[in-house]
């Protein structure tokens, strides 16, 4: 919290109230729970891709749109980089696709 408070006391009378406005809208909590979210450890227990055990020092991938990231742990590089290439094998897809 000494972190915080000293942070604060620097800042600006402006930059304080839309801290206030952030804190009093939800918008600090949301903020916080986001960076929570993308540093803390993954809960998945087995690669989606070869279903093998995902050790603790995995390779975690975060991906998707701003709004609906998504989180995914392989064992190993070969499965994170065959992921990787199904998803773009996937993007070329819907390009290639005419619309209707």
């Amino acid at each position: 919290m000494n972190k915080l408070a000293r942070l604060i006391e620097r800042l600006p009378h402006t930059e304080l109230l839309k801290l206030q406005k952030d804190l009093k809208t939800g918008n600090l909590d949301k903020l916080i729970n986001n960076r929570l979210d993308d540093i803390s450890p993954t809960k998945a227990k087995y690669c989606p891709i070869c279903n093998a055990e995902v050790p603790e020092d995995n390779l975690t991938l975060i991906f998707g749109p701003a709004a609906f990231r998504q989180k995914a742990s392989f064992d190993g590089p070969d499965c994170l980089i065959y992921f990787l290439d199904q998803l773009q094998k996937k993007g070329r897809k819907q390009q290639e696709q005419p619309l209707p």
